[in-house]
């Protein structure tokens, strides 16, 4: 496989399906402590004008049926739907999600480091979470920061995996100070170019979520939507390829097949916590 910045693959990171349409009347709920990024997805979800007026790909024999990219004040939002090829069942997709995005290093030559470091109860929210440091390679520089990603299980057996940066604010000071040590010593680690392209930029906003939920030609479906983005402070490079349509989709696409072989490993039993 060439070698693809991390920026082609962020986008889909963890998920392999999606669902193009809601056919839903309930409204959906679930909590970030990004209330922006909350609110943006949220309103995403059930705000059936939310999308009007956006380009709509539809593909046929993809791995992906729908694709939509919205344009915000600051940066995109990406939306991906399909059915990923082959049957699944809901608990692989998910865990897929929430437990095995450190395997996509295996599908993906960007994502360099992604590393897990905490697994629990979320206490302000009481579900299930994960933390990951990630680390990515986008050829002229290298991306990190830290996801927190949260388990919804909806009444109608759907399941919601939102996630968003995680900060020393909602970390606090000694468990940032871990986290911190974790991310010298993979970076410190890990094989990176010649110095000059070294540079190892903190990705300034990231929020998203993955939609789990019985598919219509295949067993499952999943909803991505996501945003990242570089802001003041990054650079040139790393603003400019963040808020540049045709990159942000080509990273949203080529993430998708790598998740893919993910969900693959989960489903075979290659892939086990």
């Amino acid at each position: 496989m060439k070698r693809r910045s991390f920026l082609q693959g962020i986008g889909a990171s963890g998920v392999m399906l999606a669902l193009p349409s809601w056919g839903h009347a309930e409204t959906i709920k679930f909590q970030l402590h990004n209330k922006n990024g909350q609110r943006i997805l949220l309103n995403s979800l059930n705000n059936s004008n939310y999308w009007n007026g956006v380009d709509v790909e539809r593909p046929t024999g993809l791995l992906y049926d729908e694709f939509k990219l919205k344009k915000l004040t600051e940066g995109y939002l990406t939306f991906i739907s399909g059915e990923g090829g082959e049957d699944f069942v809901l608990e692989d997709v998910v865990q897929s999600v929430l437990n095995f995005q450190n395997k996509l290093p295996n599908h993906m030559a960007g994502a360099k480091a992604m590393k897990y470091i905490a697994r629990g109860i979320d206490p302000h929210f009481g579900v299930p979470y994960t933390d990951m440091l990630f680390v990515g390679d986008m050829d002229f520089f290298y991306c990190e920061y830290f996801q927190r990603m949260y388990r919804y299980d909806l009444p109608d057996g759907r399941t919601i995996c939102a996630f968003e940066k995680l900060t020393k604010k909602l970390a606090g000071d000694e468990l940032w100070a871990k986290y911190e040590k974790v991310k010298k010593d993979t970076i410190d680690k890990a094989d990176l170019r010649w110095p000059i392209l070294n540079d190892v930029l903190p990705v300034t906003e990231v929020f998203g979520m993955y939609i789990i939920e019985p598919g219509t030609t295949r067993s499952m479906r999943v909803t991505m939507t996501a945003k990242l983005r570089f802001g003041d402070g990054t650079g040139f490079l790393a603003q400019w390829g963040s808020d540049l349509p045709y990159l942000v989709r080509s990273g949203t696409l080529n993430g998708f097949d790598a998740s893919v072989g993910v969900a693959k490993g989960v489903k075979s039993g290659a892939y086990k916590l």
